[in-house]
This record gives structure tokens, sequence and C-alpha cells, in this order.
């Protein structure tokens, strides 16, 4: 009887598993991945003294447009890289993150696109 029992119980584990994984699966098809190219000062939040302050800035500023950002990290430029100082050039430097699919119009106007796979 006990065998038995380990084998229902092995079955229900394994289930509930499978239901996870497929529940996180399809979550993540509910977001997509953009990245925006950083400018030396022509970004519409404001930049801080550390990365850690300008993530934050950018979270705020896209939720207070109603645009929920998710994992968002700066990667940074490639070594090497020039760029100029105007205040619309890039530093090379990128932000990335997730938005849910219904979010992806509405960040585009502040200059974000789709990253490709």
């Amino acid at each position: 009887m006990k065998k038995y029992a380990v084998i229902v119980a092995l079955v229900l584990i394994a289930s509930a598993f499978q239901c996870s994984n497929n529940l996180q699966s399809s979550l993540q098809d509910e977001f997509v991945v953009v990245t925006y190219a950083e400018t030396q000062c022509a970004d519409p939040w404001q930049r801080g003294e550390r990365d850690l302050e300008t993530l934050r800035n950018i979270e705020n500023f896209l939720r207070a447009e109603g645009i929920r950002f998710y994992g968002i990290r700066i990667v940074a430029a490639s070594e090497g890289l020039i760029t100029c100082l105007a205040c619309n050039c890039g530093t090379g430097r990128r932000i990335e993150g997730k938005v849910h699919k219904d979010d992806l119009e509405a960040i585009k106007r502040y200059g974000f696109t789709l990253q490709k796979p």
C-alpha cells in the first residue's frame, strides 16, 4: 500500500511542476523585450549620478505614463566605441527590459524598440 501511495504522490508532484511550467510559459508569451539607445542628455527621464538611480528614474517615468517595465538593466557600451558629446548623440549603452505586449506601442513613443530574438 505504501508503494502505491508513493507512486501517487510522485505523479501529483510531477503534475504540479508541469502546470507551473505551463503557466510560466504562457506568462512569458505575454511579455516582449525592448531596448533603448541611451543618449548623452536627450532621454525623457533624468539620468542619475549612478546607474541604479538612472534605472529608478526610468521606471518612475514609465510608471507615471502607465507602463510597467520589468527586468530593467543597462547594457554597457562596446569597448573603443567613439561617440560625440552632443545631447542627442548616443552613449553606446542600451536600456533593456520587458513590457507586457499591451504596452509595446506606448513604450515605442519614448524611443524603445522591440528587441529582435
